[in-house]
Order: C-alpha cells, then sequence, then structure tokens
C-alpha cells in the first residue's frame, strides 16, 4: 500500500514538474563569416545595447491571449556585443573606446510567438537590430530585420525554438558585419 502511495505521489509531481516547462531560453549566437573591408587599420568605438520594451523572447498564444511567456538565459547585448567585437575585428577595425568613429548596435526587437492551432503550432519570429554609426562629420542610422516561420505538430520544443533563433541571428549578423554601406560609412 505505501509503495503505491509512494508511486501516485511521484507520478504526480513528475507531471507538475513537466507541466511548467522553461522559463529561459539560451541563445548561442555564432560569429558568421566576415570579410575583410579595411586596407588599413581603423579605430573603432563599438558598444551594443538591448533596447527593448519588452525582455520577453517567446510568447505562447492560445486564443489570442498570451498564456506563457520565456525570457533570455543571459543578456542578448553581451552575447551580440561580443559577435559584433570578433566580426569587426576580423574585418579589419582596432576596437578602442576613445576612437573618433563610433557604431552602437541596438537590439530593438527579438521576438517569437509560438501560436497554438488546431494540429499543432505556428511560430513567428523577428529580430531588428539598429546600427547607429558615427564618423567626424555625420551620423548613419540602419535597421537591419529578419523575420522566420515554422510550423509543427503537437507543441515546440526549446531546442528548434533556439534553433531558430540561433539561425536567424547568424543571418542577420551576417548581413550586419557584411554591410557594404556601414563600413563604407566608417571609412570616412
Amino acid at each position: 500500500m505505501k509503495s503505491i502511495t509512494s508511486l501516485f505521489i511521484t507520478l504526480i509531481l513528475l507531471s507538475a514538474c513537466a507541466s511548467k516547462g522553461p522559463t529561459h531560453i539560451a541563445l548561442n549566437p555564432t560569429l558568421p563569416q566576415v570579410s575583410q573591408q579595411t586596407d588599413s587599420v581603423i579605430s573603432l568605438m563599438l558598444n551594443t545595447v538591448d533596447s527593448r520594451s519588452d525582455a520577453t523572447v517567446v510568447r505562447f498564444i492560445e486564443d489570442e491571449k498570451v498564456m506563457r511567456t520565456v525570457s533570455l538565459g543571459e543578456p542578448i547585448a553581451r552575447q551580440l556585443n561580443q559577435i559584433y567585437r570578433q566580426g569587426m575585428t576580423k574585418s579589419g577595425y582596432q576596437i578602442d573606446p576613445s576612437a573618433t568613429n563610433s557604431v552602437q548596435f541596438q537590439v530593438t526587437h527579438l521576438q517569437s510567438d509560438v501560436i497554438d492551432t488546431t494540429f499543432g503550432y505556428d511560430t513567428k519570429t523577428r529580430i531588428t537590430v539598429t546600427a547607429l554609426a558615427k564618423n567626424a562629420q555625420k551620423t548613419l542610422t540602419k535597421k537591419y530585420n529578419i523575420r522566420g516561420s515554422n510550423e509543427g505538430a503537437f507543441s515546440p520544443d526549446f531546442a528548434t525554438l533556439e534553433l531558430e533563433f540561433n539561425k536567424l541571428l547568424g543571418e542577420l549578423n551576417q548581413q550586419i558585419l557584411n554591410d557594404p554601406e556601414l563600413h563604407q560609412f566608417l571609412q570616412q
């Protein structure tokens, strides 16, 4: 009798833990292929900020209502700042906090909506990063966007969501770090 009661309590506890789901998602953006952009070393001040108004990264939506939200496990600005510093260094820039030319990358949107459907789910992901570049004479503001969508049966697992985010971040970072207009502006 005790073993049946113990088993029943264990099953209830395990099912309660399984239904809760994670509250944080782990992103791992990687450095994309970056090409050399300068003939000589140019000093550049660089920083990255998270200027999103909503820190939620994933929203689970049922019947047009947000049922659950998920945040990042590590600040995205810190992760992307490391990628942008590595990429700009590979492009031929020397990162220097006292440089005249500067670029600030602002993460303005980073969100995926997971929408419950009759036979599964649809995800709609959008990432926006704005580059605010300054040289001695001018300022350049350029917005980089990428969108993605995915669908599947049942409900999505977090590995699928993380893979989608990381794939889109990689594509967006490649656009940013290899953007000829941005590099031409920074070299003036």
